[in-house]
């Protein structure tokens, strides 16, 4: 019997949004995770970033995992710093062609992590495809609350 694990995230304000081509393969790879399990959402674990990209149906988003935990009205979380949203798939020709979304920067550093982002989740994807082929998809679960930055207590 698979285990279950759910984790709270915080969604700040957004300072700034940008339009984006996400690349197929991770794109592909995303929405076959999610077609193989029982859950609303996937963790997928950066490590050599040190994030995780928590992947749902709408959006994926990046947290730091090592920075950015915070409390607010008594629950623990982390902050995101930042997620792809609006994905347009029917937009593209072919399923080899990169899918338009939009990118959300919730920090201004998420920027620069942005250039290393795409080929580090990339790996991480191909990763974890390889391990849940085998095996099954543990439940997982992802609590995103809004926050105001005035009400945060770090």
């Amino acid at each position: 019997m698979p285990t279950s694990h759910q984790e709270t995230f915080f969604r700040p304000p957004a300072h700034h949004q940008v339009a984006w081509t996400m690349p197929f393969e991770p794109y592909n790879q995303t929405r076959w995770l999610l077609n193989h399990t029982q859950t609303q959402c996937i963790f997928v674990p950066i490590r050599t970033m040190q994030y995780l990209a928590v992947i749902d149906r709408e959006e994926i988003i990046f947290i730091d995992a090592i920075g950015g935990y915070m409390q607010h009205q008594q629950q623990g979380g982390r902050i995101i710093q930042l997620a792809w949203q609006q994905f347009r798939p029917q937009a593209r020709q072919t399923l080899t062609d990169p899918v338009p979304c939009e990118i959300v920067y919730y920090m201004p550093s998420a920027q620069q992590t942005m250039q290393w982002l795409v080929g580090e989740f990339s790996k991480a994807l191909i990763q974890l495809t390889q391990r849940y082929k085998q095996t099954q998809v543990p439940l997982q679960q992802a609590q995103i609350i809004p926050i105001f930055l005035g009400d945060v207590t770090k």
